[in-house]
């Protein structure tokens, strides 16, 4: 999993790296969202509908759970919560509401981005 996370802040820094407006940023959020959270929330229903076990252990794990940020916190009340091995995608989540901030920073340090641009001139 952190080859995967690695490899998708390349590619997302890369294809990103000219994101300044708070459009764009919109426009990534939604997007990113649209990505993840429906199918999310499909495969909760399915497991409902199936009858497969899922241990939310009560309210505030399950909401965390339907919000996708369950996996957010070291409780293992919430990590654990539905389906133990989608923690990936809330951390996923998590690096794509992060992501515009660590983007802004990037942009602010100037040093890395000037480097990549001089690299992609020739």
């Amino acid at each position: 999993m952190s080859f995967f996370y690695v490899l998708s802040g390349f590619i997302l820094a890369y294809a990103y790296l000219s994101m300044r407006r708070r459009s764009d940023v919109s426009r990534f959020l939604v997007a990113r969202i649209a990505r993840v959270w429906p199918v999310r929330v499909a495969s909760l229903i399915i497991c409902i509908v199936t009858g497969t076990n899922l241990a939310f252990g009560g309210i505030l794990p399950a909401g965390a759970n339907i919000l996708t940020v369950h996996a957010w916190g070291p409780l293992g009340a919430f990590f654990f919560s539905g389906n133990a091995v989608r923690w990936s995608i809330s951390t996923e989540f998590g690096f794509y509401l992060l992501f515009p901030i660590l983007l802004v920073m990037a942009h602010r340090s100037r040093l890395w981005i000037s480097n990549i641009n001089s690299d992609n001139v020739g």
